[in-house]
């Protein structure tokens, strides 16, 4: 059965996935043949996404710090006493630098772990195997949600873990729908002119999530919208 990827798209969870493979790796190194050098790049790899997720999280807190304090400082009552500048903390520690890409390199760390014969029990203990996407999005059905602008209709979904949609449109006197676009994006436009020039329309879309190309989950509900005539 088709497995979806198994490294998640959010970075919070990616974090909880390569701790995960790194804390683990260790105890199947001997049995699937990992060597020093590639569980040294991991361990790095691990420590410089970890050291820039709490950085990211720090400057952000630092930001909204920022902005409390810039707002008393330009507002607060007079006679108020000094108040020192608050400043971001410097790290104590900083791991080694590692170049981009530090999730294709454990794509390729997983994919020379099956390769040497690793089990369907370390594989799910590692996390480097997908859940079946049949029981993952059998029932997972996009909500589009539309909008006229200037003649141009753009519409959203929430993508999630999967790919993008296929949408199909149906519109003006047509009575079945066809395919009209591939979004990857969270959001896909329609700027095509009205069927017939001179004549209102509307127009009818519905969509499938995709999941690598693949069609998976439910067919949304159907959505309409008109557009007067131009």
């Amino acid at each position: 059965m088709k497995k979806t990827y198994f490294i998640p798209r959010a970075m919070a969870k990616k974090l909880l996935w390569i701790t995960n493979l790194n804390t683990k790796v260790i105890y199947h190194a001997a049995t699937l043949g990992i060597l020093a050098p590639a569980l040294l790049i991991l361990l790095n790899d691990t420590n410089a996404f970890t050291f820039i997720m709490a950085l990211k999280t720090s400057v952000k807190k630092y930001a909204m710090t920022i902005s409390s304090f810039l707002f008393s400082l330009a507002n607060g009552p007079l006679g108020t006493a000094a108040v020192p500048f608050p400043m971001l903390g410097t790290p104590t520690t900083v791991p080694p630098a590692v170049a981009y890409g530090i999730f294709a390199r454990c794509a390729i760390l997983a994919r020379q772990i099956k390769a040497n014969g690793c089990s369907d029990e370390i594989a799910k203990d590692l996390g480097i195997v997908g859940s079946d996407i049949a029981n993952s999005f059998t029932t997972a059905q996009p909500a589009i949600k539309l909008l006229l602008t200037a003649g141009i209709i753009t519409g959203k979904y929430k993508r999630g873990e999967l790919s993008g949609i296929h949408l199909e449109c149906m519109r003006g006197t047509e009575t079945v729908f066809s395919f009209l676009l591939t979004a990857n994006k969270a959001s896909f436009s329609d700027e095509r002119p009205n069927l017939i020039a001179g004549q209102a329309e509307t127009r009818h879309y519905r969509a499938w999530f995709i999941l690598n190309d693949e069609v998976v989950g439910v067919v949304s509900s159907v959505v309409s919208i008109s557009i007067a005539s131009e």
